[in-house]
């Protein structure tokens, strides 16, 4: 993180780039609509709710290459989750009646003030975009890890029946040694019946942390610390994360940024 900091532009750099080019200012809201599915030890260990409304950073207008992030502020109706935005990146899709896997994206290589860091999702989940039905569902996951070496595995048991928007962070099942996701070549499941599932890889931009004292979460040791200042590009999305309960919540938050040349 020092070296970074060392290459972040100055405050007269992001003021002089938010008068030229015009700050990035965007509101969100997502409201919870239904309860959520409980983690288990099998299945991620901290309870998740994935907001399916996401924002997408548009065409950007050379020379302005990114968004840098300069202040995101989230606040709920409920107090005792920790929330997180991120740059959600899907690297895979299973559509679980056809048994059907489509790969997605590889995590991009990311330019920070001219330092490239291999992009991998240090937080990869995986979240139900159509609700499971039928006997619990083991998936194992076919992925390339933070240092490019593919055809690792894991496996992950979500518990049944998993309802829409329920989150499982991936972290604590992943192949000894392995922190991260960089993409996924394959999935497949034993037991279940219907249900569209992704997994996803995420690029922490800000936590709220909002846990109830004492609380910790197995594989999210790494969020209460701060983040690496990633670089929102043109076609990236931001999606909002909730950990903690299956209870419905709401999200507000205003995201701003100025422009990264």
């Amino acid at each position: 993180m020092g070296k970074l900091a060392s290459n972040s532009p100055s405050i007269d750099t992001m003021l002089t780039n938010a008068s030229l080019y015009g700050p990035w200012v965007q509101p969100y809201h997502s409201r919870g609509l239904a309860a959520t599915t409980a983690a288990t030890t099998t299945s991620g260990y901290a309870t998740s709710t994935r907001h399916p409304n996401t924002l997408a950073i548009p065409t950007l207008t050379a020379p302005v290459t990114g968004v840098r992030f300069t202040q995101i502020e989230m606040h709920s109706d409920d107090s005792s989750k920790l929330y997180v935005a991120a740059l959600e990146y899907v690297l895979g899709t299973f559509v679980m009646n056809t048994s059907t896997f489509t790969a997605g994206v590889t995590v991009p290589t990311k330019i920070i003030r001219g330092l490239s860091l291999t992009g991998a999702g240090i937080l990869p989940m995986l979240a139900y975009t159509v609700a499971g039905t039928g006997t619990a569902a083991t998936f194992t996951i076919t992925y390339t890890n933070q240092a490019g070496t593919a055809n690792h595995s894991m496996t992950i048991s979500p518990p049944t029946p998993p309802i829409i928007n329920s989150a499982f962070c991936l972290r604590p099942h992943l192949a000894t040694g392995d922190t991260a996701m960089r993409a996924v070549t394959d999935i497949s499941k034993t037991g279940g019946t219907n249900g569209t599932i992704i997994v996803t890889a995420l690029l922490v931009l800000q936590t709220c942390i909002i846990a109830p004292g004492g609380a910790s979460y197995s594989g999210l040791d790494l969020l209460p610390v701060p983040n690496i200042p990633w670089i929102g590009e043109a076609g990236d999305v931001i999606a909002f994360y909730a950990f903690g309960g299956v209870a419905t919540s709401d999200i507000h938050a205003v995201i701003s940024g100025v422009a990264d040349v």
